[in-house]
């Protein structure tokens, strides 16, 4: 679903310029009547600000473009999405609530504004002491059309300070949800985490 134009129209992202990462069904973009958007164009803005720790990106922008930008600037986001094809606007729009910090929250609370087009056209921007920007965290879309985002990210004091991790598509059948549990005992990792997917995932959105 997404927002509805001054005519009632509904108004769908067709074109992102990045994979999807939504197991939901799309078959309402192709509904008679739809408006269509090609945010195609936001996938390749990625601007950083030094002074105010700020990256300006688009809705399109996925979270490996944007870490490996910040990391080359010697910055962080301080919430990242785990699979490296989310992009910032689904991240947004669509929660993202299994990648949170205890510390820093949601993607959404790392985003000091939002860039947001209502059905009408009319592009407005929010910060976190507008009501709409918390309202458009897990809309899906439904009540405008995310932009833009302004991510806030930390400076890098040494590579010692980053953790890496990474995802490995593992089945059932070679490894029963019971067994995750032994994976979390003991050992030399640092950090052990585990997702279950729907039958058929294949993977292409894995980190």
């Amino acid at each position: 679903k997404s927002a509805m134009d001054d005519r009632g129209a509904m108004l769908v992202v067709t074109e992102r310029g990045s994979p999807s990462c939504s197991i939901f069904s799309k078959d309402y973009k192709d509904a008679p009547g739809v408006v269509k958007l090609d945010l195609s164009s936001s996938a390749a803005l990625i601007e950083i600000d030094e002074d105010s720790l700020i990256i300006r990106c688009g809705a399109a922008v996925t979270m490996e473009s944007l870490v490996r930008k910040s990391l080359a600037s010697h910055l962080i986001p301080f919430v990242q999405p785990d699979f490296r094809r989310m992009t910032v606007g689904g991240s947004v729009m669509g929660t993202i609530c299994e990648s949170s910090s205890h510390r820093r929250g949601h993607f959404l609370d790392a985003c000091a504004w939002l860039l947001l087009r209502r059905g009408d056209g009319e592009v407005f921007r929010v910060t976190p002491k507008d009501p709409e920007f918390h309202e458009v965290n897990g809309s899906f879309g439904t009540l405008c059309t995310l932009m833009e985002a302004g991510v806030r990210c930390r400076r890098i004091l040494s590579p010692e300070c980053l953790v890496e991790v990474s995802y490995e598509l593992i089945e059932e059948d070679e490894l029963p949800m019971e067994g995750v549990a032994s994976l979390a005992k003991p050992s030399h990792q640092d950090y052990v985490d585990a997702l279950q997917l729907s039958a058929g995932w294949d993977g292409a959105s894995s980190g």
